[in-house]
């Protein structure tokens, strides 16, 4: 969001900045990609609650 935010007033972006997105980007598509052929995995931070709350 801070990132939208930067590009929305004109600010210049860093390389790290940009590659923290991609980087996040990334991890959420991998997530959709599993969730999609049911492969949830320990990476799957709803999953991860849901085992928690399970727990409690």
């Amino acid at each position: 969001m801070e990132l939208i935010l930067k590009i929305s007033q004109g600010e210049k972006i860093s390389k790290e900045e940009i590659l923290a997105a991609s980087k996040i980007r990334d991890e959420l598509e991998t997530l959709a990609n599993e969730r999609k052929t049911e492969k949830f995995g320990e990476r799957d931070i709803d999953l991860k609650y849901l085992k928690k709350l399970q727990k409690l």
